[in-house]
């Protein structure tokens, strides 16, 4: 057998897309990772990881999100990873329609204006929250609570350029997901 030229693949990262609430950090449903910035294949390997081969150095960015996960960009040098040791864990966050685990206290709705389309990109800020909150595309959101948060009440604080901001009182039932009644902005 001759060969004529030996051809040589470089691993140059591998990612691995990990959950960010469940305990054991594994994702759920379909997750994807690509990029816009390079053609080469992204290859996914049946132990999770996404496999980068021979991408030239330099900046990019990195897409990755799925069923459950929101779309987010991370930026990635290949001039700063360790060519020993080309892995990294990226830490994704979830969609309204994520299955949150029993135990959690959570608060999931919907904004939509006065001809009842979804409102996007609405900011939704809760005392107690594990954090602040934007309305996705279809207008849906979700507010997680922290484990020592023990109030029945909370108010969610809406607020989007061109709306008037609104302020809801929604009950909870700690270790529950709720899900609220739909909020019309005006």
């Amino acid at each position: 057998m001759f060969f004529d030229q030996m051809v040589k693949t470089i691993l140059t990262l591998a990612v691995m897309p990990k959950d960010d609430i469940s305990p054991e950090k594994k994702v759920i449903g379909d997750v994807f990772l690509n990029t816009s910035m390079i053609t080469k294949p992204i290859i996914k390997h049946n132990t999770g990881y996404f496999t980068l081969l021979n991408f030239p150095k330099g900046k990019f960015i990195l897409k990755v999100g799925g069923a459950f996960y929101k779309q987010e960009d991370f930026s990635i040098d290949f001039t700063s990873i360790d060519r020993e040791h080309p892995f990294i864990d990226l830490f994704l966050q979830p969609k309204a329609n994520y299955p949150f685990p029993e135990g959690m206290t959570i608060i999931k709705d919907k904004i939509i204006d006065s001809k009842y389309m979804p409102v996007p990109d609405a900011s939704i800020k809760v005392k107690g929250a594990v954090s602040d909150n934007i309305s996705q595309a279809d207008g849906s959101f979700f507010i997680r609570f922290n484990t020592k948060h023990k109030a029945k009440k909370s108010t969610l604080n809406i607020v989007k350029d061109g709306y008037k901001p609104k302020k809801l009182t929604v009950s909870l039932i700690i270790g529950k997901t709720i899900q609220a009644q739909t909020i019309q902005l005006t």
